[in-house]
C-alpha cells in the first residue's frame, strides 16, 4: 500500500487602517477637486491548511468622493456632478474544521 503526504499551506494577510489618499490628475483651477479615498480599516486574512480553513473579511467606513465637470443641460441629472461611495461596516467569519 502506497501512502503519500499531502501538503496544503496557505497564509494571506491584508490590513489597512487609517487610510486616506488623494488620487492626482492633471488638471487645472477651474477643474473639480480630485477624488478622495478613506479608509478607516480593511482587512483580509485567509488561513488555508489540509484539514482547517479560516477566512475573515472585515470592511468598515470606506468613503470614495469624486466629482466632474461634465455639461448637464438637463435638471434631472445635476444630481451625477458628485459621486460618493461609502461602505459602513461588513463582516465575515468562516472557521471550517
Amino acid at each position: 500500500m502506497r501512502q503519500s503526504k499531502v501538503w496544503t499551506y496557505c497564509i494571506i494577510e491584508f490590513f489597512l487602517e487609517n487610510f486616506s489618499h488623494l488620487i492626482f490628475q492633471n488638471c487645472t483651477a477651474n477643474d473639480p477637486p480630485c477624488p478622495a479615498v478613506c479608509v478607516e480599516r480593511f482587512g483580509f486574512e485567509m488561513n488555508k491548511k489540509h484539514q482547517e480553513t479560516i477566512l475573515q473579511v472585515l470592511l468598515s467606513p470606506i468613503m470614495l468622493l469624486a466629482s466632474d465637470t461634465i455639461d448637464r443641460s438637463e435638471s434631472s441629472d445635476q444630481h451625477l456632478k458628485e459621486g460618493y461611495l461609502m461602505l459602513s461596516g461588513l463582516q465575515v467569519l468562516i472557521i471550517s474544521a
